[in-house]
């Protein structure tokens, strides 16, 4: 699997993402108009304030435990009768997700170190590349992008302008066979 694999599976991140925001969010607001009537309703179902994927699995769990109490409330505001079986559907959908990224990054990453343990600038582009910014998400998902086909010169501008490549780009081909091979075992 290429660039435009991983770009896919990325895409389908974003989807299952957006698809567990969208019932959290009609709960949150749903449960704000409750507080109008119901005081320290206000301190329930409540968005997170990371948006990282262990803070919405955890707001989708809270979420779940403090509306089922509440479910037939919900539906004079216009949510939908099956609006609980969505959120956990969407739920469990995220997790999975969430699971199986985990999974394949770490049998990528015992794959990949082996196949550059001989090389230290594949090894140390590597170690570099494999670290995810994970500052906190805010406020709704941005909506998924589709995927782009790529050219040689976007996937190498400065090769494409005549530049000498980075010493790390050597490492590419060894990198991407690992990248295809752990995504073809995780079925993703």
């Amino acid at each position: 699997m290429g660039r435009g694999g991983v770009r896919e599976s990325t895409v389908s991140k974003a989807t299952a993402r957006a698809a567990l925001y969208e019932p959290l969010l009609a709960l949150n607001v749903t449960a704000r108009a409750f507080a109008l009537d119901t005081p320290g309703l206000e301190t329930k179902l409540r968005m997170p304030r990371s948006g990282t994927d262990q803070a919405l699995i955890t707001a989708a769990r809270a979420f779940a435990a403090d509306a089922v109490p509440r479910a037939g409330a919900f539906q004079p505001h216009a949510m939908p009768a099956h609006f609980l079986d969505a959120l956990h559907a969407a739920s469990a959908a995220w997790e999975a997700t969430v699971e199986r990224g985990s999974k394949a990054g770490q049998r990528l990453h015992a794959i990949v170190r082996h196949t550059v343990r001989d090389d230290p600038a594949a090894r140390a582009a590597w170690e570099s590349a494999r670290h995810v910014d994970r500052r906190a998400r805010t406020g709704a998902p941005p909506p998924p992008a589709p995927p782009q086909p790529s050219t040689p010169a976007q996937e190498r501008p400065q090769q494409a302008a005549g530049a000498r490549p980075h010493a790390e780009e050597g490492a590419e081909p060894a990198v991407e066979a690992a990248v295809r091979a752990t995504m073809a075992t995780c079925g993703t």
